[in-house]
């Protein structure tokens, strides 16, 4: 699992997703929860996207031995 806080200081909490969606990554909570991964490297972004429609991205990179 890899923590996140996603905010919005002038409206509610933002509706966070894994982009593109797979079936490898879940948002449950501030976690993306990552399962089922080969072995190797894997890039993975999370959007979180407020009423209003503003998106912001992040980006990570979990390596798999």
């Amino acid at each position: 699992a890899v923590p996140f806080t996603a905010a919005d200081a002038d409206g509610p909490v933002p509706a966070v997703s894994c982009v593109p969606a797979s079936a490898n990554c879940a948002i449950q909570g501030g976690n993306a929860v990552l399962t089922a991964l080969a072995t190797g490297t894997h890039f993975f972004t999370i959007k979180a996207q407020d009423a209003g429609g503003k998106k912001v991205f992040a980006h990570f990179v979990v390596d798999v031995q």
